[in-house]
């Protein structure tokens, strides 16, 4: 059973509730919720049809359907949906057309250069810098993850080590700060030691939870063991 099965009784729950005395609102963020937590475990169909039912009932709530239309939009791209995540998108930026959020259109530019212009690097830049500028640690480093994959699946392991050092860096700072991402795309992972397979060689990336010091270490291909001694962080 997926780690985040127990919660959905709980929000169908919910769903029965708000269907039973009529509050649209709850019923869409319960729909988002559901969404998100079957994204959360890669089931990117059953994310999509919770996805879809909120924007149904979401109505006119632009701020709403801002965040909706990101979420379906990325879990679309997730599961190679290409087409429809373009579509997606770009509902998503006609409303911020008429109801700006710098965060969300940065947000859809980074969907944008990740997906739609593999990995346009200049785009990643300005966005990146607008989020620790902000200090919007969590929002950084769920898009460091997305990324980093996109440069594994291309094969790119020495610019995918590169974004996992990212993504401990801006954990690190999140964390001194105390901040949490409930409303976001990124998976529960754990990294105090992590092994990428490169081109170069074997790398394992360590950080001391005391700073933001890091470290990428190459270790010989020989090696059968690394430090595992991981802390998981549940996001």
């Amino acid at each position: 059973m997926a780690r985040h099965d127990k919660s959905i009784p709980h929000l169908k729950n919910a769903i029965k509730i708000a269907e039973e005395i009529g509050d649209q609102k709850i019923l869409t963020k319960a729909f988002l919720n559901i969404g998100h937590t079957f994204d959360r475990d890669g089931q990117w169909d059953e994310a999509i049809n919770y996805f879809e039912k909120a924007i149904q009932k979401a109505d006119d709530d632009s701020e709403l359907l801002t965040k909706l239309y990101f979420a379906i939009s990325c879990t679309q791209f997730k599961a190679g949906r290409l087409k429809e995540g373009e579509a997606s998108l770009k509902q998503g930026t006609n409303i911020l057309e008429e109801a700006p959020n710098k965060l969300y259109e940065n947000l859809f530019t980074f969907l944008e250069a990740v997906y739609v212009n593999n990995i346009n690097e200049e785009q990643l830049a300005e966005v990146f810098q607008y989020l620790e500028q902000k200090q919007l640690f969590a929002y950084a480093e769920a898009c460091y993850i997305v990324y980093a994959d996109e440069y594994g699946k291309q094969g790119q392991f020495e610019k995918k080590t590169a974004a996992y050092q990212k993504v401990l860096e801006t954990q690190l700072k999140k964390n001194q700060r105390g901040d949490c991402l409930y409303e976001f795309f990124k998976k529960g992972f754990t990294m105090i030691a992590l092994t990428v397979v490169a081109a170069a060689g074997v790398y394992t990336i360590a950080t001391d939870r005391n700073t933001t010091s890091i470290e990428i270490q190459k270790i010989d291909r020989n090696t059968t063991m690394i430090d595992r001694n991981t802390t998981s962080q549940n996001v």
